[in-house]
């Protein structure tokens, strides 16, 4: 006969607690939980227990406080403890050894974070991705859990200073003052937005004085190699013109589309500059090669379409592809970092279903605008 466990587990993220007690369910487990340390120890007193799971940052009574309190009442409890801390881990478990021996089983990979985090704090000596100390995993996600989608106010704040701005300066008096240099005010206005939007995160969610500069230097080494990677493509996208890739398009283009054929041509454009933006990660680097092999001689001189159109929303059409590769760092790769999701490429996946009904979208729009409605 098959004797059932009985874990608790005691956890006060409501929905860790759930994902924790549907995998121990699925492996044949008694699954009971709570979400604080006193609610633990009455839970004790009256189930039976054969495994202790414990969170050590709680409301109330912390993991810490509890597993000193079960070392006093239940000596052969064992436990295993979750913690986004592995210093507040090593702590805990220094606190309950002095205590008598407690019996305890770290989270996997705990003390290899704790060392990891250790040879970071050497500094002198390297160049090692940084940790700085401004909060914990489990700290922002409960700031997350608190203020909800308001953190993404700071950052809007930005767009709205840099647009709102541009659009006074230009169209109201406040243009002839010069105090801008000419053509220059959007670029800015936003820098003044970023400063602006700093100085409102600040204020609001009174960080640490070094936080913004601890914490650039985090982002910047989860980001890595990619931060580099937008301007190393766009000067690509430099080279390939000045190598001729666009001629070379150019006649491949010409000996494959039939003459006249005005929508086939916008196809071919729309969809070399997804291509090409895919490869090349940057819809500006794509764009001299796809304007020199086909707007320029195809469709605005040989189809006489608007230029303005087709130039603008092939832009688009370069964006759709931006949406769709890896290369993309800036838009796919970093979020995915800052986010730390376990797919790299999860914020590709999402977006695929709005690249493509977008590039269809802007096929319609060049060839009816550019031809249909404003063509030469």
């Amino acid at each position: 006969m098959t004797v059932t466990k009985h874990v608790l587990v005691v956890e006060d993220d409501l929905d860790l607690a759930k994902m924790v007690c549907r995998m121990l369910g699925h492996d044949g487990y008694a699954v009971a939980s709570v979400t604080d340390g006193e609610a633990a120890l009455e839970h004790i007193a009256t189930h039976p227990v054969d495994l202790l799971i414990t969170d050590l940052m709680m409301p109330g009574m912390e993991g810490e406080e509890l597993l000193l309190e079960l070392r006093r009442r239940h000596d052969r409890l064992p436990v295993i403890l979750l913690s986004a801390s592995a210093v507040r881990e090593q702590v805990a478990e220094e606190a309950v050894l002095e205590e008598g021996g407690e019996r305890v089983r770290r989270a996997a990979g705990a003390e290899a974070a704790h060392a990891e985090r250790l040879e970071r704090a050497r500094g002198v000596g390297g160049l090692g991705r940084s940790d700085p100390p401004t909060t914990t995993l489990e700290e922002r996600l409960n700031f997350a859990q608190i203020k909800g989608n308001r953190l993404f106010i700071p950052a809007l704040i930005v767009p709205l200073v840099a647009v709102a701005g541009t659009l006074l300066y230009n169209y109201t008096p406040l243009g002839d003052t010069g105090v801008f240099e000419e053509r220059r005010e959007t670029l800015i206005l936003f820098g003044i937005g970023v400063l602006i939007a700093l100085g409102v995160a600040i204020a609001w969610l009174k960080p640490p004085l070094l936080a913004p500069a601890e914490e650039g230097r985090r982002l910047l080494d989860s980001i890595g190699w990619a931060a580099i990677l937008p301007q190393m493509l766009a000067a690509l996208g430099a080279v390939f013109a000045l190598a001729g890739v666009g001629d070379i398009i150019d006649s491949l283009a010409g000996a494959v589309i039939p003459e006249g054929s005005v929508l086939l041509t916008v196809i071919v454009f729309c969809l070399g500059m997804a291509i090409f933006t895919m490869i090349m990660g940057n819809a500006f680097a794509a764009f001299p090669v796809m304007a020199a092999a086909i707007g320029i001689p195809l469709l605005v001189e040989g189809y006489g379409g608007n230029p303005a159109v087709i130039g603008a929303v092939g832009m688009l059409a370069g964006f759709c592809g931006t949406l769709l590769t890896p290369m993309a760092a800036n838009f796919n790769i970093v979020p995915a970092a800052l986010l730390e999701l376990d797919d790299q490429n999860g914020v590709i996946k999402q977006q695929v279903w709005t690249a493509i009904p977008l590039w269809v979208c802007n096929v319609a729009i060049i060839y009816i605008g550019a031809f249909l409605l404003w063509g030469g």
